[in-house]
């Protein structure tokens, strides 16, 4: 064979069989461009692109943006926990807080209304509100926002001014509901804001004297298993009793969820500016206590 030909033969088989290089992803702008034009789908395969961009180009897509627009598409075409799934991941991609907050509100508001319209339970207004449409949506946040601070109201007050920590456990959590929701249909945390401090601030000194009080028990139950016994003619320290046991267990329980809580108290500290620190040396101080407890729980003897 013609070794011209032989050449222009291989030159073909490479070109033919190279791999194609990948489509570039487009720019946020496109991105924007399509999803103004109502083109959901294919923003929502831009977005994936975007997000699984590789490289330095990678670096200039805000995936904060990507995420919450996903969830706006989803919301158009009728996949409600689809995009509250979407709007739960935006939640992960930023450290601002009111940008976390907005997140958060859609998410909530979005699973609470799987026909895409919320139904307040509340209020002399009981009709469907729709969430889709970014004008009534902020009218479904405050009704959600309602609906949950109804039965908290009375309960708040009370946990304040208690000397109990119990009360405060419970409220935290759902008080942040409240506020993020507050957040997506105002821009502020005017009404929720001062309540959440007070009870966190409340909420905190308890925490910090119960912890202080649970270290001393725990080593006192410490200190009574160590007692030196004289058993079939040796000298051994004498362990401990099943009932001081079961009470060391029920107070790593108890522990985990004061850890737990002060996380969330940490999370309401970020979202109002208040003092995180104080709450992650909460979090230290319980996590502590909890390796202390299980380290004389499986001590040998």
């Amino acid at each position: 064979m013609n070794p011209a030909r032989v050449v222009m033969l291989l030159l073909v088989v490479v070109v033919t069989t190279a791999p194609r290089r990948a489509a570039a992803a487009p720019a946020m702008e496109q991105v924007r461009e399509a999803y103004e034009g109502g083109k959901y789908p294919e923003t929502l395969r831009m977005i994936a692109q975007c997000l699984t961009s590789k490289g330095a180009g990678s670096e200039a897509y805000d995936r904060y943006e990507l995420l919450m627009l996903k969830g706006e598409c989803l919301l158009r075409l009728k996949s409600p926990p689809y995009a509250a799934q979407a709007f739960d991941d935006a939640q992960a991609a930023t450290r601002d807080p009111g940008k976390r907050a907005t997140a958060m509100a859609a998410e909530l508001v979005t699973r609470r209304s799987p026909s895409l319209k919320y139904v307040p339970k509340t209020g002399a207004d009981r009709g469907p509100i729709d969430v889709v449409a970014p004008e009534s949506r902020p009218k479904a946040m405050s009704a959600l926002r309602a609906d949950l601070l109804a039965p908290l109201k009375p309960k708040v007050d009370r946990a304040i001014s208690a000397e109990s920590l119990k009360p405060a456990l419970d409220l935290l959590s759902p008080l942040r509901e409240v506020a993020v929701l507050e957040y997506g249909a105002t821009g502020s945390f005017e009404e929720t804001g001062p309540v959440l401090k007070a009870l966190g601030t409340h909420a905190r000194e308890l925490i910090v004297r119960e912890l202080m009080s649970k270290q001393a028990q725990i080593e006192e139950l410490n200190a009574a298993a160590n007692e030196l016994v004289l058993a079939s003619g040796s000298i051994s320290g004498r362990g401990l009793h099943t009932d001081e046991r079961n009470e060391l267990v029920s107070t790593c329980d108890y522990l985990r969820r004061i850890e737990s809580v002060a996380r969330e108290g940490g999370r309401i500290a970020h979202l109002l500016g208040g003092d995180v620190g104080a709450w992650e040396s909460i979090v230290s101080d319980a996590g502590n206590q909890v390796i202390r407890i299980e380290s004389i729980l499986n001590r040998p003897g």
